[in-house]
């Protein structure tokens, strides 16, 4: 049976409640006035101390006026068979209670168990559909899988590196569209001391180009300069090349223009104690141009292509000259166009 407070009827624990030893019921220690901390190893209820006291006042009672005891007897029996009696209907009382509040939990317990069972259901149900679904994925899956090698669709790898490919280039462009009024000398001996816009002036009037100091915006050696002027081998270093920015794009086109015309000028007269040196002139390219270009010129030289060029920072190639020409933007058109 379970331990329940015989003063207010809820359940006690064992660690907070007391037993009485006489009708073995628990109560709990503050219905009956006990600390939590009391340990009592044999204790009466009060009504417990209620009964015996009352057996023992009626066990020394008062004899009759006639001297006999029998009836004294008589009611010391009587009163004990009514204890007993009322100590019955209690406990039937007791059990009768516990037995109501077992069934109230019962019923409670399978009330829920019905529920959980109709959630059960719907779960298994949505399990059978979530199968389903995954099942015509995969038919899906599968037959795509089957038509993939009867097309060529790119994969999406493929379309990413074609757009970075893509967009590179057009970086490139752009800042090959900030050179359209750029050129560069090579070949140009490097001196201390030098005056790099009278060198440029002097050289504009060596291949026949009437420049003047307005229509340059800037001349600069282009890269870093060079440590040692003898190198390990007792040659000197090349010499790095002038970058003239010029002030509009006509005199640039004319620069380009007359100095392929006297292909072979050199630099004798121009700087006073150096060796004549043979001077080029061409439109200034990026880093990108300059490593395509040359890639371009090594590979068409191998094919036996005769004519690669460039205009306006383009790169373009044709095998003879009745034969269409190609414009080279990235590696892959190297490929593409000289069929490796």
């Amino acid at each position: 049976m379970a331990n329940k407070c015989g003063a207010c009827g809820r359940f006690a624990s064992m660690s907070d409640s007391v037993k009485c030893v006489k009708c073995t019921l628990a109560f709990h220690k503050q219905c009956v006035k006990l600390s939590s901390d009391a340990r009592l190893s044999k204790w009466h209820c009060r009504e417990c101390k209620t009964k015996a006291s009352c057996a023992s006042v009626t066990a020394i009672g008062t004899p009759s006026s006639g001297g006999s005891t029998g009836g004294t007897d008589t009611e010391l029996a009587d009163a004990l068979v009514g204890a007993a009696d009322r100590g019955r209907c209690e406990s039937d009382n007791n059990l009768a209670n516990d037995i109501k509040f077992i069934r109230e939990q019962v019923t409670t317990i399978l009330q829920e168990m019905a529920s959980f069972q109709q959630e059960i259901l719907k779960i298994n149900k949505n399990l059978g559909d979530l199968n389903n679904r995954v099942g015509d994925v995969e038919k899906r899956v599968t037959m795509l899988e089957q038509r993939a090698p009867d097309t060529n669709v790119p994969s999406e790898s493929s379309k990413m590196e074609e757009t970075i490919v893509e967009l590179k280039c057009q970086l490139n462009d752009r800042d090959q569209a900030s050179f359209l009024t750029d050129i560069e000398i090579s070949g140009v001996e490097e001196a201390k001391g030098e005056n790099p816009l009278s060198i440029v002036t002097l050289i504009a009037t060596k291949i026949g180009v009437s420049l003047e100091e307005r229509d340059i915006v800037s001349v600069t050696r282009a890269g870093v300069r060079h440590k040692h002027d003898i190198l390990s081998d007792g040659g000197k270093p090349r010499p790095r090349p002038l970058v003239v920015r010029l002030a509009r794009r006509t005199v640039r086109d004319e620069m380009i223009k007359a100095a392929r015309v006297r292909r072979g000028a050199d630099t004798a007269g121009l700087i006073v104690g150096t060796e004549p040196r043979k001077f080029y002139i061409n439109e200034r390219l990026t880093r990108t141009n300059k490593q395509l270009f040359y890639k371009v010129r090594e590979e068409g030289r191998r094919k036996g292509w005769r004519f690669m060029w460039t205009r306006d920072g383009c790169i373009y190639a044709r095998r003879d000259s009745d034969t269409p020409r190609y414009r080279f933007r990235t590696d892959a058109d190297i490929k593409k166009f000289f069929g490796l």
